[in-house]
Parts: structure tokens; C-alpha cells; sequence
């Protein structure tokens, strides 16, 4: 079940309250914009950007394990010694 975010902003407060579907959000968003001319007030689905983020920060945190190991990875000097490795400089 996707949860749904209403976000009120009116006579400078910002609130936020979370229903669990669209049309209860959208009936409680016109109640709020009949009874408050200057008020601003948006149903947006809850939890569809935290997962996009969440995958975001694993890619990115993958990316940097993958280059702290890179970096401290024992690199063995006396392979560029070998005499098959001379013909790829």
C-alpha cells in the first residue's frame, strides 16, 4: 500500500500529514484550499523518493568500498620486471 504525503503551506507554516491513499489526500486538500484563499496544498506519494534515494546511497557506497579496496590493494612491483609485460609499454 502507497502511502501519500499532504503538504500544506499557509500563512507562513508548513505542515505535513500522511494518509493512507490519494483520494482521502485529495479530499482533505480541498477542504484546506475552501477554507484558506493563500493556501498551497500538494498530494505527492510518500516514500517513492526515500526508495529511489536509498538505491542511490547503495550504488554510492558500493563505489566507494569498491575504491577503498583499490586503494588499498598490495600491488606487486616485480610484475613490470617480467619480460612478457615489456612488450605492452
Amino acid at each position: 500500500m502507497l502511502k501519500v504525503l499532504l503538504i500544506i503551506s499557509a500563512m507562513g507554516i508548513e505542515q505535513e500529514i500522511q494518509f493512507p491513499d490519494m483520494e482521502s489526500c485529495l479530499e482533505v486538500r480541498a477542504s484546506v484550499l475552501e477554507q484558506v484563499e493563500d493556501a498551497q496544498a500538494l498530494c505527492i506519494p510518500a516514500g517513492a523518493e526515500d526508495l529511489s534515494m536509498k538505491r542511490m546511497d547503495r550504488f554510492f557506497n558500493k563505489f566507494m568500498e569498491m575504491i577503498e579496496r583499490l586503494e588499498n590493494r598490495d600491488f606487486d612491483h616485480e610484475i613490470e620486471e617480467l619480460p612478457e609485460n615489456h612488450e605492452f609499454n
